[in-house]
């Protein structure tokens, strides 16, 4: 079977015409509030969702859930393949921001390090910057660099 069918095996049909209609989707850190589920700060997610974004209409909030980041990235790479057309952005409390890598978790950690690119005390901001240094230098990743739990999750996605 092939990788993109994997993706609309899984989706309900009403879904699938969702997938087929946007023309973006958006990786979102998600928490729960009681009664409410609300935007989150990354190191804080209960858990990430993938929101299909179609133009002249609702989102469809919640097509898809993942637990942690590593299964959302999984989610969005299969969305990608499905939907290479379609733009990808990433949310979070401190950020929303266009994914513009090849490399889906290093456009997240780039997404989320734009937050402010000069706090040299944030974590996402120091990998983003190492990130660039190092593909402008054509040097590996040193992920001794990295002091984040959730960064830590995606590391082996990053080198």
């Amino acid at each position: 079977m092939p990788f993109s069918n994997q993706l609309i095996d899984i989706l309900i049909p009403a879904d699938r015409a969702v997938l087929e209609a946007a023309t973006y989707f958006t990786l979102e850190a998600c928490c729960d509030y009681g009664d409410n589920v609300g935007l989150a700060f990354v190191e804080d997610a209960s858990y990430f969702a993938i929101h299909a974004g179609m133009a002249h209409r609702p989102d469809q909030r919640m097509m898809l859930i993942a637990d942690s980041l590593t299964e959302a990235l999984d989610q969005l790479e299969l969305v990608r393949i499905a939907r290479p057309d379609a733009g990808l952005w990433f949310s979070s409390m401190e950020v929303l921001a266009k994914i513009e890598h090849p490399n889906l978790a290093r456009g997240v950690v780039l997404a989320r390090g734009s937050a402010d690119p000069d706090d040299d005390e944030d974590d996402w901001s120091i990998m983003a910057a190492h990130i660039a240094e190092c593909e402008a230098s054509g040097q590996p990743l040193d992920m001794s660099v990295n002091a984040s739990d959730v960064i830590s999750t995606i590391a082996d996605r990053l080198v």
